[in-house]
């Protein structure tokens, strides 16, 4: 009845429960009254019955808490706190039914689960250590989620004396009732990960926890195998020769596929900038297995010492990668840059690049500081690295223009023991005017991204960013009250508000906390095939166009 819309006549009421249950007309008409009585039917045979909201079957899924609480959302943005989960386990993810339950001590209405109508998943990462066993040859095990780690039961037999380990175990759809009356589901053990004091071993339980798909299927290795192994030299008949351009790559000590190569020169008062991007739809074409695959995984997945690639490694480190004194297939976003750092004009074309020397942030800020003779040993000129950072300049200018936010995170550097692979230091990572400059021109070039593709009026994906709700404005006027700080705006303050506040800040010892507050009051950076333009850059529309080896949003952009 929780699911019709409309009220039923008693007659109706009385078909649906003789179909449905073996009962007679007598106990029906029992089963109705007593219904009728407690307040779970309401309505009168005028027009007609229903039931009461009080005892109304929710849909909802199962969210987690870091304290180890579970709730019910049920579409609306209320969380039922769930009050039965003893009884019927549940795990985040799980779609369920339920009714409305006891208020608990907290004043909050909570929910009694049902049923489960679907698992989110019957496959989970536990750590064996430390478990409980129960009298009948059970081990109770704990599922590795801080939102919401559940037990499993798991036969004694399956594990052995195999302690301090994590292992990988289904769920079998049994329940085991335990002498305090909790039912906890049945599991048989997959397969056993490692020792817990392996480094290695916690990247594996990350995979296996998040279902990261670390392994190329054959069909997909295969593809990439036909692919040459260098770009031929009839690429350049169909492409914009642009290999006498001294592009060059900018990126980490570390890094290993290098999306995008850059070069600037003077025009007139102000700049003409190549960035060019590794051409990977060229190679990943829609319906193949590498586009199926590239698909499923979404983006590549970096781990401190380990990368899960989007493509196979002959495309994402080979290919597809601008690396140094080899030629390669690149689309070519050509902008004009005004001396104020507006971008005047540009142009999207297929183009054949000769990357002339892979850079590091490290040499560029050295440089920079009046050293090259790094960045001149590894085949850069000085002269191309100085017209990049006065553009730079420009592009700053015209961001304090726009009104753009400009929050200052610190961001860390784990080092490794290089045998067992446990954290040896913990560093902050400097970001300086060489990390600076290749994010800005990143910027001008998705920009002109979103800009074409707006203008053609083709479906693709826009990265958008919606204003602050006005509860978090709320929480982050609180804070800032008490450091005699005031946001403009109103309700609807702009990023240049925000960057307002960040400014009277500098130098204060409150500024990374009020900064933090800031960032928290933001919403989350999406992908959409609708553009609501970007609040946090100030942009009108933006895409993200400059990270095809590693995104498949990019991918679809450039395509």
């Amino acid at each position: 009845m929780s699911r019709e819309s409309d009220p039923k006549e008693m007659d109706e009421l009385r078909v649906f429960l003789t179909g449905s249950a073996c009962l007679t007309i007598e106990e029906i008409d029992a089963a109705l009254a007593d219904l009728i009585l407690s307040g779970a039917v309401i309505g009168d045979d005028r027009k007609g019955w229903y039931c009461s909201p009080r005892y109304a079957l929710m849909e909802g899924v199962v969210q987690g808490a870091r304290s180890g609480f579970r709730f019910v959302e049920d579409g609306t943005g209320y969380e039922w706190p769930i009050s039965n989960s003893e009884f019927v386990p549940v795990f985040p993810g799980d779609r369920v039914t339920a009714l409305a339950g006891p208020t608990d001590d907290y004043g909050r209405k909570t929910a009694r689960i049902q049923e489960v109508e679907s698992r989110y998943s019957t496959r989970f990462v536990c750590r064996y250590a430390n478990a409980a066993v129960t009298d009948d040859g059970w081990t109770i095990l704990y599922t590795v989620d801080p939102y919401g780690s559940a037990p499993v039961a798991v036969p004694k037999s399956e594990l052995g004396a195999a302690r301090r380990t994590a292992v990988v175990v289904d769920l079998t759809g049994e329940l085991i009732r335990t002498r305090d009356g909790r039912n906890i589901p049945a599991a048989r053990v997959d397969r056993v990960i490692g020792r817990l004091d392996e480094a290695d071993v916690e990247l594996e339980v990350a995979m296996q926890r998040f279902e990261l798909p670390h392994e190329f299927p054959q069909a997909v290795l295969d593809e990439a195998g036909s692919l040459p192994d260098k770009v031929p030299a009839s690429e350049a008949k169909s492409r914009v020769d642009l290999r006498d351009i001294p592009f060059v790559t900018i990126d980490g000590e570390d890094a290993r596929d290098f999306d995008d190569a850059v070069w600037c020169g003077e025009d007139g008062p102000g700049w003409r900038l190549l960035v060019a991007i590794a051409d990977v739809s060229h190679y990943v074409t829609p319906g193949s297995a590498l586009d199926a695959e590239a698909q499923n995984r979404a983006t590549s997945v970096y781990f401190p010492r380990k990368v899960i690639p989007m493509l196979p490694e002959k495309l994402s480190n080979g290919l597809c990668s601008l690396n140094p004194d080899v030629d390669r297939c690149t689309l070519v976003c050509d902008m004009l840059v005004t001396a104020e750092g507006e971008v005047s004009a540009y142009q999207f074309y297929p183009a054949l690049i000769h990357s002339h020397a892979r850079l590091t942030y490290a040499s560029v800020w050295t440089a920079l500081q009046g050293e090259p003779a790094e960045i001149i040993e590894r085949g850069a000129d000085p002269s191309d690295i100085l017209r990049l950072h006065a553009l730079f300049k420009a592009f700053i200018a015209a961001r304090k223009r726009r009104g753009a936010i400009d929050f200052e995170t610190t961001e860390t550097q784990f080092e490794f023991d290089p045998e067992d692979g446990h954290i040896t230091a913990i560093k902050r990572r400097d970001h300086n005017d060489a990390h600076r400059m290749i994010e800005e021109c990143m910027l001008a070039a998705n920009v002109c991204a979103a800009d074409f593709v707006a203008r053609s009026k083709d479906g693709s994906l826009y990265r958008v960013h919606e204003p602050p709700a006005p509860e978090r404005l709320e929480a982050l006027r609180a804070t800032l009250s008490a450091f005699n700080l005031r946001l403009g705006g109103g309700m609807k303050p702009t990023a240049q508000h925000y960057g307002e506040v960040l400014e009277a800040l500098k130098g204060r010892p409150a500024y990374e906390t009020v900064q933090m507050a800031m960032l928290r009051s933001m919403q989350q950076a999406m992908y959409s095939p609708d553009n609501i333009g970007h609040y946090g850059l100030n942009y009108p529309a933006y895409t993200h166009f400059t990270s095809p080896i590693r995104r498949y949003p990019d991918l679809l952009v450039h395509r």
